[in-house]
Formats: structure tokens, sequence, C-alpha cells
């Protein structure tokens, strides 16, 4: 079975496999990634476009942020903390489980990486190399949402 598998996935990472069958996202990331096991050059100019749309659709996308930018606080709490309890989950997972997630992977894989040096196994570099990549586009976008959301208004009002 796992023969099989091995041999369709690479009938479909060389082109050899039908076209009629789409292509999954992971077969997708593997191929963007990695061409015959070695790193795909052409993943950071993917990489560079993804956090280009990341960053014009944190731009351009609604505040996610509870008030306007006088921004009153309620109870006591700081303005990342009201932002991450209101309008939940999505705040909570946009801004803190899928920037920790990606920053705790890409830490923990690479101390595997610094200390196992050639015994590393190769599903642990390509975690850290996927992890690295989907962290600086998603990073960008959040720094630039709340930049122009938060930072910006806030610092504005006390100026006034």
């Amino acid at each position: 079975m796992l023969r099989i598998f091995r041999e369709q996935f690479s009938a479909r990472l060389t082109g050899d496999a039908a076209d009629d069958v789409p292509l999954k996202v992971s077969e997708w990331l593997v191929r963007t990634l990695f061409v015959d096991g070695n790193a795909n050059k052409g993943a950071s100019v993917e990489t560079a476009f993804a956090a280009a749309a990341f960053a014009i659709a944190a731009l351009l996308g609604p505040s996610l942020l509870a008030n306007e930018p006088g921004m009153t606080m309620s109870l006591g709490m700081t303005h990342y903390m009201e932002l991450l309890a209101v309008h939940q989950p999505r705040n909570l997972i946009v801004f803190m489980a899928i920037p920790v997630v990606l920053a705790e992977t890409l830490a923990i894989t690479e101390l595997a990486i610094l200390f196992l040096r050639d015994a590393t196994p190769a599903w642990v570099r390509t975690t850290s190399r996927v992890a690295g990549l989907l962290a600086g586009p998603v990073m960008v976008a959040i720094f630039l949402h709340l930049l122009i959301n938060a930072v910006i208004p806030l610092t504005l009002a006390t100026l006034l």
C-alpha cells in the first residue's frame, strides 16, 4: 500500500500522472518547496507574493478592533488583550494562536536541527522550512494590520 502511494506521489511530482485528478494542497506544498529532494528556489518568490497578498489584505481589510480609534478600554485590559477578547474566537486565532504555533514550531525544529546536525530527520527540516515560509507573511500581515488600525489611531488620539 505504501509502495503504491509512493509511486503515485512521485508520478505527480514528476508530472507523469493524469492531469484530470486535482492536486492536493499537501502535494502542491511539497512540489513548491522541493524539486527532486532539493530546495526549490522558486518557493522564496512565491513566499514574497504570499507576503504581498497578506499585506494588501491586512491594509485594505476591515478593522478587527473593538472600538473606533479612540479605543476606550474596558475592565482595565491592555489594548492587545481587548483585541483578543472581542470577536472571539476569530481574533484569538488570527492574532495569537496562528503566530504562536508557527513561531514555536520554527523554534523547536531549528533547535533540533542545531543539536542533531546531520542526524536530523528530513521531516524536521521540511517542517522547519514550511513553518518559516508561512510565518513570514503571517507576521507581516498582522504587523501591518495592527499598525494601521491600532498603533496609528492610538498615537493620534493621544496627540490630539
